[in-house]
Protein backbone atom coordinates (compact mmCIF):
# COMPACT_ATOMS: atom_id res chain seq x y z
CA UNK A 1 0.00 0.00 0.00
CA UNK A 2 1.32 3.24 -1.22
CA UNK A 3 1.13 6.57 1.13
CA UNK A 4 0.49 9.57 -0.26
CA UNK A 5 2.36 12.54 -0.39
CA UNK A 6 -0.46 15.04 1.53
CA UNK A 7 -0.75 12.10 4.16
CA UNK A 8 2.82 11.60 4.62
CA UNK A 9 3.16 15.00 5.56
CA UNK A 10 0.09 15.35 8.07
CA UNK A 11 1.62 12.43 9.89
CA UNK A 12 4.93 14.30 9.59
CA UNK A 13 3.90 16.89 11.16
CA UNK A 14 1.51 15.77 13.60
CA UNK A 15 3.82 12.86 14.92
CA UNK A 16 6.79 15.59 16.53
CA UNK A 17 3.80 17.84 17.54
CA UNK A 18 2.60 15.09 19.74
CA UNK A 19 5.95 13.96 21.36
CA UNK A 20 6.62 17.94 22.22
CA UNK A 21 2.99 17.86 24.08
CA UNK A 22 3.44 15.17 25.87
CA UNK A 23 6.64 16.36 27.59
CA UNK A 24 4.81 19.53 28.55
CA UNK A 25 1.74 17.23 30.04
CA UNK A 26 4.38 15.02 31.97
CA UNK A 27 4.43 17.13 35.20
CA UNK A 28 0.85 17.68 35.14
CA UNK A 29 0.17 13.81 35.75
CA UNK A 30 2.74 12.50 37.55
CA UNK A 31 2.64 13.13 41.00
CA UNK A 32 4.88 12.94 44.11
CA UNK A 33 5.23 13.72 47.35
CA UNK A 34 7.52 16.18 47.35
CA UNK A 35 7.33 20.13 47.92
CA UNK A 36 7.30 21.81 44.81
CA UNK A 37 9.97 24.58 44.32
CA UNK A 38 7.62 27.73 43.44
CA UNK A 39 7.71 29.15 47.05
CA UNK A 40 4.76 31.76 48.13
CA UNK A 41 2.08 33.18 45.86
CA UNK A 42 2.41 36.51 45.61
CA UNK A 43 -0.63 38.46 46.39
CA UNK A 44 -1.25 39.41 43.17
CA UNK A 45 -1.67 35.83 41.85
CA UNK A 46 -5.60 35.88 43.59
CA UNK A 47 -8.08 38.45 43.91
CA UNK A 48 -9.95 37.80 47.69
CA UNK A 49 -12.97 38.86 45.70
CA UNK A 50 -12.95 35.16 44.00
CA UNK A 51 -13.17 33.82 47.55
CA UNK A 52 -16.01 30.63 46.85
CA UNK A 53 -16.64 28.47 49.31
CA UNK A 54 -19.90 26.58 50.66
CA UNK A 55 -21.72 28.89 52.73
CA UNK A 56 -25.48 27.32 53.56
CA UNK A 57 -28.06 29.10 55.34
CA UNK A 58 -29.14 27.77 58.69
CA UNK A 59 -31.43 24.87 58.77
CA UNK A 60 -35.29 25.22 59.27
CA UNK A 61 -36.00 21.34 60.44
CA UNK A 62 -34.62 20.22 63.36
CA UNK A 63 -33.13 17.16 62.11
CA UNK A 64 -31.09 18.78 59.29
CA UNK A 65 -27.62 18.62 59.78
CA UNK A 66 -26.27 22.70 61.05
CA UNK A 67 -23.91 24.21 58.59
CA UNK A 68 -20.11 24.57 60.12
CA UNK A 69 -18.19 27.61 60.77
CA UNK A 70 -14.88 27.86 58.97
CA UNK A 71 -11.90 27.61 61.04
CA UNK A 72 -8.88 30.63 61.59
CA UNK A 73 -5.48 29.81 60.67
CA UNK A 74 -3.12 29.02 63.60
CA UNK A 75 -0.50 31.58 63.89
CA UNK A 76 2.45 30.77 63.87
CA UNK A 77 1.11 28.86 60.82
CA UNK A 78 3.96 25.90 61.16
CA UNK A 79 1.93 25.52 64.79
CA UNK A 80 -0.68 23.09 63.60
CA UNK A 81 -1.56 23.86 60.05
CA UNK A 82 -2.70 20.10 59.27
CA UNK A 83 -5.35 20.40 62.06
CA UNK A 84 -6.17 23.18 60.52
CA UNK A 85 -6.47 21.96 57.22
CA UNK A 86 -8.57 19.18 58.72
CA UNK A 87 -11.23 21.22 60.37
CA UNK A 88 -11.49 23.38 57.30
CA UNK A 89 -11.77 20.61 54.69
CA UNK A 90 -14.42 19.39 57.00
CA UNK A 91 -16.18 22.20 57.29
CA UNK A 92 -16.21 23.12 53.46
CA UNK A 93 -17.38 19.28 52.64
CA UNK A 94 -20.21 19.62 55.44
CA UNK A 95 -21.38 22.93 54.36
CA UNK A 96 -21.14 21.53 50.82
CA UNK A 97 -23.23 18.65 51.48
CA UNK A 98 -25.84 21.11 53.64
CA UNK A 99 -25.65 24.01 50.15
CA UNK A 100 -26.99 20.77 47.77
CA UNK A 101 -29.78 18.53 49.92
CA UNK A 102 -30.61 21.62 52.47
CA UNK A 103 -33.12 20.28 55.05
CA UNK A 104 -32.84 16.90 53.94
CA UNK A 105 -29.39 16.04 55.21
CA UNK A 106 -29.28 13.42 57.90
CA UNK A 107 -25.65 12.25 58.40
CA UNK A 108 -22.07 13.57 58.09
CA UNK A 109 -19.06 11.14 58.59
CA UNK A 110 -15.54 12.63 57.98
CA UNK A 111 -12.89 10.53 58.29
CA UNK A 112 -9.13 11.27 58.04
CA UNK A 113 -6.94 9.02 56.70
CA UNK A 114 -3.52 10.26 56.23
CA UNK A 115 -2.45 13.95 56.31
CA UNK A 116 0.98 15.47 55.15
CA UNK A 117 2.43 19.03 55.25
CA UNK A 118 5.56 21.23 54.68
CA UNK A 119 6.88 24.73 55.07
CA UNK A 120 7.12 26.67 52.19
CA UNK A 121 10.95 28.15 51.53
CA UNK A 122 10.33 31.41 50.32
CA UNK A 123 12.37 34.69 49.65
CA UNK A 124 9.16 36.63 50.71
CA UNK A 125 8.57 37.66 54.48
CA UNK A 126 5.73 35.40 55.18
CA UNK A 127 5.57 32.18 56.43
CA UNK A 128 3.61 29.99 53.75
CA UNK A 129 2.90 26.25 54.01
CA UNK A 130 1.37 23.11 51.44
CA UNK A 131 -0.59 20.69 53.51
CA UNK A 132 -2.25 17.29 51.86
CA UNK A 133 -4.88 15.33 53.58
CA UNK A 134 -6.71 12.34 52.41
CA UNK A 135 -10.08 10.99 53.88
CA UNK A 136 -13.20 9.21 53.19
CA UNK A 137 -16.70 10.76 53.42
CA UNK A 138 -20.08 8.98 53.94
CA UNK A 139 -23.04 11.02 53.90
CA UNK A 140 -27.01 10.35 54.28
CA UNK A 141 -30.39 12.52 53.44
CA UNK A 142 -33.98 11.12 54.64
CA UNK A 143 -34.17 9.07 51.50
CA UNK A 144 -30.48 7.94 50.57
CA UNK A 145 -27.49 6.80 51.81
CA UNK A 146 -24.75 7.31 49.84
CA UNK A 147 -21.91 5.02 49.38
CA UNK A 148 -18.59 6.50 50.99
CA UNK A 149 -16.61 8.64 49.04
CA UNK A 150 -13.19 6.87 49.67
CA UNK A 151 -9.68 8.47 49.61
CA UNK A 152 -10.19 11.92 48.37
CA UNK A 153 -7.04 13.81 48.49
CA UNK A 154 -7.11 17.65 48.78
CA UNK A 155 -4.23 20.05 48.81
CA UNK A 156 -3.66 23.17 50.63
CA UNK A 157 -1.90 26.38 50.32
CA UNK A 158 -2.13 28.70 53.20
CA UNK A 159 0.23 31.66 54.45
CA UNK A 160 -1.15 35.10 56.64
CA UNK A 161 -3.74 36.32 53.32
CA UNK A 162 -4.97 33.52 52.09
CA UNK A 163 -5.84 29.44 51.70
CA UNK A 164 -5.94 28.05 48.41
CA UNK A 165 -7.80 24.74 47.68
CA UNK A 166 -6.88 21.90 44.76
CA UNK A 167 -8.70 19.01 44.97
CA UNK A 168 -7.46 15.49 43.04
CA UNK A 169 -9.27 13.93 40.33
CA UNK A 170 -8.63 10.31 41.15
CA UNK A 171 -8.03 7.86 44.14
CA UNK A 172 -5.48 9.03 46.02
CA UNK A 173 -3.55 6.69 48.30
CA UNK A 174 -1.47 9.20 49.98
CA UNK A 175 -1.35 12.81 50.67
CA UNK A 176 0.89 14.03 47.72
CA UNK A 177 1.23 17.81 46.51
CA UNK A 178 -1.08 17.04 43.50
CA UNK A 179 -2.66 19.08 42.31
CA UNK A 180 -0.43 21.88 43.54
CA UNK A 181 -2.57 24.52 44.79
CA UNK A 182 -0.52 27.47 43.76
CA UNK A 183 -1.23 26.62 40.48
CA UNK A 184 -4.69 25.22 40.38
CA UNK A 185 -5.91 26.10 43.66
CA UNK A 186 -9.14 28.48 43.98
CA UNK A 187 -9.01 30.83 47.11
CA UNK A 188 -11.46 29.55 49.74
CA UNK A 189 -11.11 32.52 52.52
CA UNK A 190 -9.04 35.58 52.08
CA UNK A 191 -7.20 37.36 55.24
CA UNK A 192 -6.22 40.61 54.21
Amino acid sequence: MRISGSRRALLASVFPSSAVLAGCFENRFTGSDEAPDSGAVSTDDYDCDDVDRPEPSEQLLEEALEPAAYPEPPTPLSEDVGTFVHEFETAYRRNEFIEEYGAQTRSFEFRLEDRHAETIDSTSERDAVLASIVYTLSTATRHDEFPPERDTRVTYYVDENVVLRARYGGIANEPEFDPDPRDSGDPVACFE
